[in-house]
């Protein structure tokens, strides 16, 4: 059997790109991810039906969970009608006989209950640029990694 021997020249070179490089891959992952979230963002409001703006401004990329080899990002509102605008359905009268509304024309209504129909913006905004997602996500990553090993 032979015996091989393997001698690193700039040991500490290559310890302090080892390190460089394992401290890129850590940010890596969330910059990375932010990156692909952005993109959906950008689509999302694009696509999401306006009235008054407010659904538009409150769409947002947020990073939930981070493990040193995970990642993880949410891209959603906070705006309590969103998932209506998003998945459709019935609002009915709680508090009150009726709903009592002004439409963009002007007009007030008053009804017991109003079905709304879907108009995605979310799923729609991955689903169609799930290719640009990657490529934003591999493209910050690989720059980060070339980055820190000085490549």
């Amino acid at each position: 059997m032979n015996d091989f021997k393997v001698v690193v020249m700039g040991k500490e070179e290559a310890i302090k790109k080892i390190r460089a490089i394992k401290t890129a891959v850590s940010t890596g992952l969330v910059v990375s991810v932010r990156a692909g979230g952005l993109v959906v963002e950008k689509y999302a409001k694009d696509k999401v039906p306006r009235w008054t703006g407010n659904l538009s401004r409150s769409i947002h990329v947020e990073i939930v969970e981070v493990t040193p080899i995970f990642a993880a990002a949410i891209i959603g509102t906070d705006v309590e009608y969103a998932a209506q605008v998003e998945f459709g359905g019935t609002i009915k009268a709680k508090n009150a006989p009726y709903l009592v509304f002004k439409t963009r024309d002007g007009q007030w209504h008053k009804v017991k209950s109003v079905t709304q129909v879907p108009q995605p913006y979310l799923r729609p905004a991955l689903d169609e640029h799930i290719e640009e997602v990657v490529a934003a996500m591999s493209e910050t990553f690989k720059k980060l990694i070339e980055a820190a090993a000085n490549i």
